[in-house]
């Protein structure tokens, strides 16, 4: 289960780097990643999962201001580490 989202094919292609680095560190190599696909898709699943949670995580501890748009008008918070103001 994801803590925010999964991300989409195109996100995924546009980190591609970085899951491989991500592979790396729970070693995984490319042989076992092309294996993991064929043979265990809930493995795999799971593995997208935890990847794009760890990306979520990075934007959201980055995070200074956020917007929130309606038609009635503009809402801007900035983001502290234990509250948004």
């Amino acid at each position: 289960m994801v803590k925010y989202r999964l991300l989409s094919e195109i996100e995924l292609n546009g980190l591609e780097k970085e899951f491989i680095d991500f592979l790396i560190i729970n070693g995984i190599t490319a042989d076992q990643w092309s294996a993991i696909k064929l043979a265990q898709a809930d493995k795999a699943h799971h593995l997208i999962a935890l990847f794009s949670d760890v990306i979520f995580e990075g934007i959201i501890r980055k995070l200074l201001y956020m917007e929130f748009v309606e038609p009635s008008g503009i809402k801007i918070f900035k983001c502290e580490a234990e509250k948004f103001c």
